[in-house]
């Protein structure tokens, strides 16, 4: 199976050009309850975690920071970044679906993750990401060349 995914190419304040790739993909999960809207989950193979869901994305979801099934990771268990990091909250068991296909045939590609992670006050612009622990756990290989053009995760 293949999961393709986009290649997005945007530019900062300084002109520099930054190229990553992602996937729309929709999060659900029973508690809390929320089967809200497709979002873009950048494959990050510099984060380890499975998935880190922005607070705006989290607002598209409709899930509530003080809500039910929603914990405050301790400060020194907060994921950390290059840029430091950010108050981190979890939710369990949220399950990520997005379109592949087999061969011709479109596929609905599902995977079910022990805990997502929220991080509040990331800046507006920035992408979830889908990190190695997600690649691993579920036996995706990232294939990506810009130049050409291609940008897709296979199952091995």
């Amino acid at each position: 199976m293949i999961i393709p995914l986009q290649i997005v190419r945007k530019t900062d304040k300084n002109e520099k050009e930054h190229v990553f790739c992602s996937v729309t993909a929709l999060l659900s999960c029973r508690k809390p309850h929320f089967f809200q809207g497709n979002i873009q989950l950048m494959v990050d193979t510099g984060a380890t975690m499975e998935c880190c869901v922005t607070d705006n994305d989290a607002e598209i979801m409709n899930l509530s920071f003080g809500g039910r099934g929603v914990t405050k990771l301790p400060e020194d268990q907060q994921p950390k970044a290059w840029s430091g990091s950010l108050e981190t909250y979890t939710i369990k068991n949220v399950a990520i679906r997005c379109r592949g296909k087999e061969g011709k045939k479109d596929v609905l590609f599902s995977s079910e993750i022990e805990e997502c992670h929220i991080a509040k006050g990331v800046p507006k612009g920035l992408p979830s990401v889908l990190g190695t622990r997600f690649l691993i756990s579920n036996n995706l290989k990232l294939v990506f060349s810009p130049n050409d053009d291609v940008a897709y995760l296979e199952q091995i």
